[in-house]
């Protein structure tokens, strides 16, 4: 959108804040694109990925007679995704709350007219009063996560399992694009990984946003060959700006489950990372996901930060 101070949500007045008339001359608008950049940096927690990789930055202002009262960024995300940043407010206490459910309900407008069918916003835990912003907009699946990290350079203690014989590792290519989507679906069943997302994203959007997480290198994309058989796979990006590598997604199917296969695919991860020059890998993981959490951790990951995932399903766009 590239006209500046577009209107695109009128306030709704909510009950229970402040009377209408401390905010009568509220605008949402979307802020011009060539102001984007120098806006956004006013926002905290904004990541080195957003708007970049195929992603698409938004940033909607709330505004009281030309004086900015809040900002919002959304992250459109490959794969009819969007990640919230903020909104940060500058507001007394008692208007803050209207303020910034002005801009998400504008948002909320916004990813309908996208056709998103996912939106989420990841907060400290327990953040007050923005998880409660977030709730009273739809954004009402909670999942907790910690961010995991373990540095490259240091030996890959303790000693992993030797691979078994017939084990392969195949590289995605868009002739094997088929096999990828099949073992990504099939690995969610009898998953602990957010099974509150189970079955609700086409398995194309699912990848597309993974290939969004950084500049895409299909030798990071790897199929888990065994005996003849797809068995699992590792997804994996780079975070150059940040120096940092991630796994993004590591699955397997149920049956090839505890055989040491997940610990063959983070050491695989490790040499493959070493090997370009990182020195750090992040993994995110659901904070109920036990055996993950068990494996990370056998692995020499440590917990950096735990965060909360707010997560809104948009109907209109299934």
């Amino acid at each position: 959108m590239k006209e500046a101070d577009c209107p695109l949500h009128p306030p709704s007045a909510m009950v229970g804040l402040m009377p209408p008339h401390h905010l009568s001359n509220l605008k949402i608008a979307a802020v011009s694109e060539s102001q984007v950049e120098r806006a956004a940096a006013s926002l905290e927690g904004l990541g080195t990925s957003f708007g970049r990789y195929g992603r698409e930055l938004s940033l909607l202002q709330a505004t009281d007679s030309d004086r900015r009262l809040g900002l919002l960024g959304i992250d459109f995300v490959p794969g009819r995704t969007a990640s919230l940043i903020g909104p940060e407010i500058d507001a007394p206490q008692e208007i803050a709350g209207q303020i910034a459910r002005e801009l998400l309900m504008a948002a909320r407008g916004l990813l309908q007219q996208r056709r998103v069918s996912l939106g989420q916003v990841l907060l400290d835990r327990q953040k007050e009063p923005e998880s409660t912003w977030y709730r009273d907009c739809g954004y009402d699946t909670r999942i907790g996560v910690d961010l995991l990290v373990r540095t490259i350079k240091e030996p890959i203690l303790p000693p992993f399992s030797c691979p078994p014989e017939g084990l392969q590792w195949i590289e995605y290519r868009q002739a094997n694009r088929a096999r990828f989507l099949r073992v990504l679906g099939d690995s969610y069943q009898q998953s602990q990984d957010c099974p509150a997302l189970s079955g609700l994203r086409d398995l194309e959007d699912v990848l597309a946003g993974h290939a969004a997480g950084g500049p895409f290198r299909s030798e990071l994309w790897q199929l888990l060959h065994l005996d003849g058989e797809d068995v699992g796979c590792l997804l994996l990006c780079e975070q150059p700006q940040a120096a940092q590598c991630e796994i993004t997604y590591l699955g397997l199917l149920p049956q090839f489950r505890r055989h040491g296969l997940g610990s063959l695919a983070i050491r695989h991860a490790l040499g493959l990372f070493r090997d370009l020059g990182y020195h750090r890998l992040i993994v995110a993981v659901d904070v109920e996901n036990e055996s993950a959490q068990r494996l990370y951790s056998q692995r020499g990951f440590i917990c950096f930060s735990r965060k909360q995932v707010q997560i809104c399903i948009f109907p209109f766009s299934q």
